[in-house]
């Protein structure tokens, strides 16, 4: 059996190879996606994938006032177009 590369995400999914390695979650602008779940399997703390990535800067108010940023500040970068 020959050996090649997948060329894309989707063939790469439709491995063989990925079987038990995937799970679809519904995102609430691409619609059903494909993610890949943890490849290790933890017996206390199972790892899952419960939700979809956040969309571009979804998290960037929380991260930036995990880091230290005022309100005022994030607007200001919300409003130069950086957050």
């Amino acid at each position: 059996m020959a050996k090649r590369c997948a060329k894309t995400a989707s063939s790469a999914f439709a491995s063989p190879w990925a079987a038990g390695s995937t799970t679809e979650l519904t995102h609430p602008v691409l619609g059903p996606t494909t993610q890949v779940v943890p490849p290790f399997h933890l017996s206390r703390t199972p790892a899952t994938v419960r939700t979809p990535p956040p969309l571009p800067g979804e998290d960037a108010d929380g991260i930036l006032a995990e880091l230290g940023y005022e309100n005022a500040e994030i607007e200001a970068l919300r409003s130069a177009g950086i957050a």
